[in-house]
């Protein structure tokens, strides 16, 4: 019987030891496992995280992830807890707890003063575009907000709005298409320029160019050439006028109204940038508001030293809007000038 005893005790003596020094200090199944999934779900997501916006985002669905552990063992404990006693409740623990987490997320995460994205959108659902432009947006911030507007309160239902991104799914270009029956959609059905069964932007502009105004916010989407050389963006506040090269507005007439749409802009009234943490979607609004300040003097600048036949300003207008760009707000930090000087 002792020999026996011995023995087991000296296998089992053995298989820890050996259990150690196959796992390393600090490590669990179940810590490894969390590990592993983090790893896997951030390299299927495949996202830029040198992004603060993305990084935040990340950061976010992360914790989310690790509370919801928390709160399934938590419950599956009080349960316990709740059977072992002899009334089968579990008393205010719960509820303190839940408190507790109210208590201190709260202040963090309130944000119903906050009327910084609602600001954005307005500012640029509301500026002065002509009658049934066509707006092709990028981004959730931009189309959401926009759309947001125009069903719920109204605002510009005259503006067809479309997501770029979104343009490169079937479905949505079918019902865009249901909904907006004066807007061309070119054969066949998505603008993907690395297929060949597919539309590019050219090809959609060309086709409601001539029947409509057409602007752009924030930018082109990557990827497509094809209107490089054909169509041009010209600033006009927090969005841009999409005109053809060869026939360019007046410049003159591009000055006032780009000015009246930036003071327009202004006229909001916005918090300095250092005001938001980065990766939040309030420090992208207005990093957008500065972004479209400081736009106009940088198209200018390279207008009239790419053209200056036919934009012939001198460097007094760009010199002017960078300076409004730096005192109005929202006022970027210091270390945004020192970079752009």
């Amino acid at each position: 019987m002792r020999r026996c005893r011995s023995t087991a005790a000296r296998r089992a003596r053995v298989a820890d030891e050996s259990h150690g020094r196959e796992r390393a200090p600090g490590s669990s199944p179940r810590r490894d496992a969390s590990r592993s999934t983090s790893l896997v779900f951030h390299a299927l997501a495949n996202l830029p995280v040198g992004d603060p916006l993305v990084r935040g985002r990340s950061r976010r669905v992360s914790g989310s992830r690790a509370t919801w552990s928390c709160a399934c063992f938590a419950g599956l404990g009080i349960a316990a807890v709740a059977e072992r006693r002899r009334g089968g409740s579990p008393g205010s623990g719960p509820i303190v707890l839940v408190a507790a987490q109210l208590v201190g997320g709260l202040a963090a995460h309130d944000h119903h003063r906050d009327e910084t994205v609602a600001r954005y959108g307005r500012a640029r659902s509301s500026r002065r575009y002509r009658p049934d432009t066509l707006l092709l947006t990028h981004g959730d911030l931009v189309t959401n907000t926009t759309r947001y507007l125009q069903t719920c309160e109204g605002v510009r239902p005259d503006v067809v709005v479309l997501d770029q991104e979104l343009m490169t799914k079937p479905w949505y270009v079918r019902r865009a298409a249901r909904e907006h029956d004066t807007v061309v959609f070119p054969p066949p059905s998505t603008i993907r320029p690395r297929r060949i069964a597919a539309f590019t932007m050219r090809a959609f502009l060309d086709a409601n160019a001539p029947r409509r105004p057409i602007a752009v916010y924030p930018e082109w989407k990557r990827g497509d050439p094809s209107v490089d050389g054909v169509y041009e963006l010209w600033p006009m506040g927090l969005a841009s006028r999409v005109a053809p090269v060869s026939a360019p507005p007046a410049i003159d007439d591009w000055q006032r109204e780009s000015a009246t749409a930036l003071t327009t802009l202004a006229a909001y009234g916005w918090r300095p940038l250092a005001s938001e943490a980065p990766g939040t979607w309030e420090r992208v609004a207005l990093d957008d508001v500065w972004q479209a300040q400081h736009r106009t003097a940088w198209w200018l600048l390279d207008e009239s030293y790419w053209h200056p036949l036919r934009t012939p300003v001198s460097s007094t207008p760009p010199a002017l809007a960078l300076e409004r760009a730096r005192t109005r707000p929202p006022r970027p930090p210091s270390t945004c000038i020192a970079t752009s000087a």
